[in-house]
């Protein structure tokens, strides 16, 4: 005979069995990204244009013979989502949080398309990118570093974790605006050390995820902010010495 506890406990079981097929799909779902990720960051699937200034340019802000701009913006939107997919999956899945990095993308990639346009038709303007890079850098680390990114932060790792089973949605897209409120120096910073470069992915991914998860986030941000702002002092001396 059962008691009234094991009629207790089944739908506890219940949830627990959905729980684990929840984390097995995104499990599955975030290889497929990585990897897609990966074969889409290939140098032989996505070249580059060395330009002057001692850069490179990446064929994904540039159409290919035959190929419109609403095509090719709808591959970068393609590309941008399983890039951040991979990047964000193991914090949060949420289709409203997705769909707000998407909504993002459509509106960096005319103005990375924009830049990459002016540097191919002029050697000025691509002899500039380097140094506003340097200065991206140093203005992003320089935001890891205020009060602003800090309650930014706070706020986005509270509201990530408060009950949102009645609008999963609504929550995914506050939760979606929170986030690239605090995250959009890393970002800046990924597009400026490159967009589909794989190494510059995997130290964006592994500093958002430290700011999320670690018990000491502030502390991280700071560090991360301190390396950016090296990165962008480095940067600009090579561009002086080289000049």
């Amino acid at each position: 005979m059962r008691s009234p506890f094991d009629f207790a406990l089944r739908p506890s079981r219940g949830a627990a069995a959905t729980d684990r097929w929840f984390l097995v799909a995104c499990t599955v779902a975030f290889g497929a990204s990585v990897a897609l990720t990966i074969r889409l960051c290939d140098p032989t699937c996505c070249s580059s244009v060395m330009m002057s200034g001692g850069w490179t340019l990446s064929a994904v802000w540039t159409r290919g013979a035959g190929e419109s701009w609403p095509g090719k913006l709808a591959s970068f939107l393609a590309m941008w989502t399983v890039m951040m997919v991979a990047m964000m999956l193991p914090l949060l899945v949420s289709s409203g949080y997705f769909a707000v990095w998407a909504a993002i993308g459509s509106v960096i990639y005319p103005i990375g398309a924009a830049i990459a346009s002016a540097a191919l038709h002029s050697p000025a303007v691509s002899r500039v990118v380097p140094a506003l890079s340097a200065i991206v850098l140093v203005l992003t680390g320089a935001f890891q570093l205020t009060p602003w990114k800090s309650r930014a932060l706070l706020r986005c790792r509270s509201e990530s974790s408060c009950n949102c089973a009645a609008s999963p949605w609504r929550h995914g897209v506050a939760l979606g605006v929170h986030c690239s409120w605090c995250c959009f120096g890393l970002v800046a910073a990924l597009l400026v050390l490159g967009a589909m470069d794989i190494g510059a992915m995997a130290i964006v991914a592994t500093a958002t995820i430290a700011e999320r998860i670690a018990p000491a986030p502030l502390r991280i941000a700071r560090c991360t902010g301190a390396l950016a702002i090296a990165a962008g002092a480095l940067m600009t001396a090579r561009i002086v010495l080289a000049s």
